[in-house]
């Protein structure tokens, strides 16, 4: 790549195109090691905050607790079938 970017016998558009043809081939190829990094994090002066909260079951509509009824037994089901050794013994 440098041998590229430095031929000055080459259009700068060109040994651009050719430069960034060959980073984009090498973050494909090595992406743990030329792929683009993503990190996740927050302002310093306004962190990112995991909440929890507490839903109180009382104050769900019946069609609010069928959806959930129908979400945990999706959920259990899909837990099962991935590791049913662990299914068979959370029922004991």
């Amino acid at each position: 790549m440098l041998t590229i970017a430095d031929d000055k016998t080459l259009d700068p558009h060109d040994r651009r195109i050719r430069v960034d043809t060959r980073k984009w081939l090498l973050s494909k190829v090595l992406p743990k090691i030329y792929g683009d990094k993503l990190t996740v994090a927050g302002d310093p002066r306004a962190p990112l905050h995991h909440v929890v909260e507490m839903v109180d079951l009382a104050a769900l509509s019946d069609a609010e607790l069928d959806a959930l009824e129908a979400f945990a037994e999706v959920r259990l089901s899909a837990i099962a079938q991935e590791n049913p050794d662990k299914a068979s013994n959370d029922q004991r």
